[in-house]
């Protein structure tokens, strides 16, 4: 299987360092890349600060800084159709900054199959919806509810709906392919 990570930080921190080092020790043979969803004026001092760790560091494109953050999905199919789908890989693993691993990415994600969508903190929806901001704050409540609709309505969807803690999954490159149209 050819692997790949996405390190996936918002700005400056000397954690990210440790985090990389530690990913690179663990992971020798897997290319690191970075998804920058940070300040727009702080990409030059970040590229020159962590390029080392990086093959490439991606800046998600957008001016609101919110957006950059909560939308880790979105982010994820912008840098797929700018640059993702041109490297060569089967699965990528979507790591957080503030994910610390203790075991390199094939012993942690043994048990997915390379065709299979891994995720973290798997929740029915229904059972944490009151509680949890992105369902139950505002705008986020407002998006959400529109958003099922919309996913009603277009396909005639009416399954159980499900949240995901989204630090640390990995997505086949099938699967964001058919996500990025």
């Amino acid at each position: 299987m050819k692997r790949i990570i996405l390190f996936r930080f918002h700005g400056y921190s000397e954690a990210y360092t440790s985090r990389l080092k530690s990913l690179i020790k663990l992971n020798p043979h897997i290319p690191i890349y970075g998804l920058y969803g940070g300040n727009k004026r702080a990409y030059n001092k970040i590229k020159k600060n962590f390029n080392q760790y990086f093959r490439n560091i991606y800046r998600i494109p957008v001016s609101n800084w919110r957006w950059r953050w909560k939308n880790g999905d979105l982010s994820i199919n912008l840098w797929y159709k700018e640059l993702g789908n041109k490297i060569d890989f089967d699965m990528v693993y979507i790591i957080e900054w503030d994910l610390l691993l203790f075991e390199s990415v094939p012993k942690v994600y043994n048990h997915i199959n390379k065709n299979s969508v891994g995720l973290t903190g798997l929740k029915i929806l229904g059972e944490v919806e009151d509680k949890w901001d992105w369902t139950s704050e505002e705008p986020s409540k407002t998006e959400w509810k529109k958003l099922l609709q919309y996913v009603k309505k277009k396909f005639d969807y009416s399954k159980e709906n499900y949240g995901c803690l989204g630090f640390g999954y990995c997505l086949p490159k099938k699967f964001i392919e058919k996500y990025s149209k």
